[in-house]
């Protein structure tokens, strides 16, 4: 009785539905890199041995995809690859894998799943192959170390930019507490700008146009406020005239301080949101591999799987475990040999169309379906 079938063209056609897709015309010998770029990339015509696709998303192979022994065709992308023929001497990488046909003498890497249509042979599989995520992780870690070391840096500066301006207004008989909505304020020692008033009714606009309404918002609405609030005192010296210029430039600067400093508080908080989504999808990423047709001599499945410890810095470890198909000494069966030496069994006990997980216990296999 004929098993379940892989539908690949259900996989091709996910990615032909999203659009933005370069084609690939036609490849010179010369010409053995192809990079798509943010684009998916479709290939409906022969390419040569050695050919390396790239992009961020996905590709789509109408066909074949084959190299040779001494140069192997490489496929490495952020999203699916999909070869609707077979793969030989190929080297695909990608988020999830869906090769169509039988699959020899290459090397497979995915992120979250392996579909292989027909039947397999020298080949490596490997499941659950986080490395690119846990770079984005470690990268996004290190954003976020910067991010802190630079708020830091800034609040420092901030806070003596804060206690000078109240100091000098003091001596001077200077008022620049006067209110806008509790958006000037002091605590008797220094003099805080409060942006977060201004930012709920700017909501709507781009980070650019809400410098330029700050901007507009000091030189018409707070220059004027505090002209009024001090003018007696104003008129009493040229000396306190001069001293509340400085004063207005001052107070300006910790406008544009505290901009930043809000600024970059929401970039540090953009960066850990990233950062802890990333996590969650690693450690949430449980690998399959299916294989519709036989796994025959030489295949092996490897599979991953993360070990995350929270902490100061995330530690992440990773737990490992292997099945490999080989022929017993009479050469005439294949049994299965795995890391665990009590879950060898014959191959000829399982039915065609099988799907591999890493479990706690091992790596059982069940029919697909």
């Amino acid at each position: 009785m004929a098993g379940p079938s892989l539908n690949i063209e259900e996989c091709a056609d996910r990615i032909l539905a999203e659009g933005k897709i370069v084609e690939v015309e036609s490849v010179g010998k010369d010409e053995l890199i192809v990079d798509a770029g943010d684009a998916h990339l479709l290939v409906e015509k022969a390419l040569p041995s050695g050919i390396r696709l790239t992009g961020k998303r996905s590709v789509l192979v109408r066909g074949n995809f084959e190299g040779s022994d001494r140069y192997p065709s490489r496929i490495d992308v952020s999203g699916e690859v999909v070869v609707t023929g077979s793969v030989r001497n190929a080297r695909l990488s990608g988020d999830r894998v869906f090769v169509g046909g039988a699959a020899s003498g290459s090397q497979v890497k995915a992120v979250v799943s392996v579909d292989i249509g027909g039947d397999t042979q020298n080949l490596l599989i490997t499941a659950g192959d986080f490395e690119t995520r846990l770079e984005v992780i470690r990268d996004l870690e290190v954003e976020i170390s910067r991010l802190n070391e630079k708020r830091e840096v800034d609040a420092r500066g901030l806070s003596i930019r804060q206690r000078e301006l109240y100091r000098i207004s003091t001596m001077a008989r200077l008022t620049l507490d006067v209110g806008l909505g509790q958006i000037i304020q002091d605590d008797g020692a220094r003099l805080f700008v409060d942006l977060q008033p201004f930012y709920k009714i700017t909501a709507s606009r781009t980070e650019e146009d809400i410098d330029k309404a700050i901007d507009q918002f000091f030189n018409k609405v707070v220059v004027g406020m505090l002209a009024k609030t001090n003018r007696v005192r104003l008129r009493e010296s040229v000396s306190r005239q001069t001293t509340f210029k400085h004063l207005v430039r001052q107070l300006h600067e910790l406008f544009l301080a505290t901009r930043k400093r809000d600024l970059l508080d929401r970039q540090s908080e953009e960066t850990r949101r990233r950062f802890d989504e990333q996590t969650v999808s690693l450690c949430a990423t449980e690998a399959a591999v299916q294989i519709y047709g036989h796994p025959l001599a030489g295949t092996e499945i490897r599979f991953k799987r993360p070990l995350v410890t929270a902490g100061d810095r995330l530690k992440i470890d990773e737990e490992t475990a292997f099945i490999k198909v080989d022929s017993d000494p009479s050469g005439e069966s294949v049994v299965f040999a795995t890391d665990v030496e009590s879950q060898k069994r014959r191959l000829a006990e399982l039915d065609r169309g099988t799907e591999f997980r890493l479990e706690e216990n091992g790596i059982p296999d069940k029919p697909i379906g």
